[in-house]
């Protein structure tokens, strides 16, 4: 191994998807054609040549990842549970109108704070910061030097970025992760140091 190596992880949030606006954090809303078409032209245009691609078993993710790797006959998508979005708990798999009905007053307060107002049983996102920092460590431990894709959902990329970051519970609402959007974080080993990351850029899209 050499003195200086460097491992890229690249995260893309899948496209669009087909269900009406709602809370679906492990639901599998399935991902529409226009989402698939988002995911294929980021990848395509901000990609680079990935050695291993990891993905959410959620459907919305794993079409792509599996779409992706049939392209590319080196790669094989690997789904993993550590992916998937945060369980919403009480509100998982509703729609926005029915939660509406159902819970006014917290679903205003949610608007305002979601961190600190979050549905009951829902995933913290300390949890999630917890389970994506793991995953992570254990890919860079398996795959240092070398460039991976994690295909994933908003709040778990939202998640690891403030994490890294060291950003405090207020990023949640200003810090944006659109659908088909690339996040790129490259990790720097030198021996004889500890490791660092840096974040090279966040939320790029090919299309709207």
């Amino acid at each position: 191994m050499s003195n200086n190596r460097v491992t890229t992880i690249d995260l893309l949030r899948h496209g669009a998807c087909t269900w009406p606006p709602g809370f679906y954090g492990i639901s599998d809303n399935p991902l529409s054609e226009e989402g698939l078409q988002q995911m294929q032209a980021t990848a395509t245009r901000y990609g680079v040549n990935y050695s291993q691609v990891y993905s959410s078993p959620l459907s919305r993710c794993s079409r792509f990842a599996r779409a992706w790797c049939a392209q590319h006959q080196n790669l094989d998508a690997v789904e993993d549970f550590s992916l998937i979005e945060a369980n919403l708990g009480a509100w998982e798999g509703l729609e926005i109108e029915q939660v509406k009905m159902q819970e006014p007053v917290r679903l205003q307060k949610f608007w305002k704070d979601p961190l600190n107002n979050s549905p009951e049983g829902a995933e913290t996102l300390l949890q999630m910061q917890q389970r994506i920092a793991s995953f992570v460590e254990r890919k860079i431990e398996q795959h240092q030097g070398e460039q991976l894709l994690l295909v994933s959902h908003s709040g778990l990329i939202r998640a690891f970025i403030m994490s890294i970051l060291g950003a405090n519970d207020s990023a949640w609402r200003t810090l944006q992760v659109p659908h088909g959007g690339l996040t790129r974080v490259r990790y720097y080993h030198q021996q004889g140091y500890p490791d660092w990351c840096s974040l090279e850029f966040h939320g790029l899209k090919a299309v709207s």
